[in-house]
């Protein structure tokens, strides 16, 4: 129990001095936590959470790797991955990876976001969180699934 709670401490302490582009501090909490010091991979299972301002990343397991103290690729898997960043975005699957630097995240098995009311489904997407682009692959019959809400009529 002592060696958990260090570990998480310690992994607590190297993403909240970096805590990336967004100068924000990252909060994980999960019912169990592992930091390899050496390889610098932390590791949360069980109803893992991860929050940093307005994003949310819930997940059954959450990776982090770290790279020179800061976190690098953050990856989450489950029956239900869900990342939301409050009134903007809802990305959901089964895995999802968010490459740090290039604040590109990467969603597999029965991948799902929503930009602003946009829906976008498929097998993988990919989403840019600087430019807000979404790219999408295969899905049900090899398909993507774009959904546009209608403009609101003005009178």
């Amino acid at each position: 129990m002592h060696r958990l709670l260090v570990s998480t401490l310690a992994c607590l302490l190297a993403i909240n001095a970096s805590a990336a582009e967004g100068n924000q501090e990252i909060l994980i909490r999960a019912e169990s936590a592992t930091l390899n010091q050496v390889t610098g991979v932390g590791l949360y299972e069980g109803k893992a959470e991860l929050r940093q301002g307005p994003r949310q990343l819930t997940a059954d397991r959450i990776r982090i790797q770290l790279k020179d103290g800061v976190p690098s690729i953050i990856e989450a898997t489950g029956n239900l991955v869900t990342l939301i960043e409050t009134d903007v975005l809802e990305a959901r699957g089964k895995r999802l990876i968010y490459n740090v630097a290039t604040q590109r995240i990467q969603i597999f098995e029965n991948a799902y976001v929503n930009h602003h009311g946009r829906i976008f489904e498929g097998a993988e997407l990919e989403y840019d969180l600087r430019t807000k682009q979404v790219d999408a692959r295969g899905g049900e019959n090899g398909r993507v699934k774009l959904v546009i809400p209608a403009e609101e009529n003005v009178e």
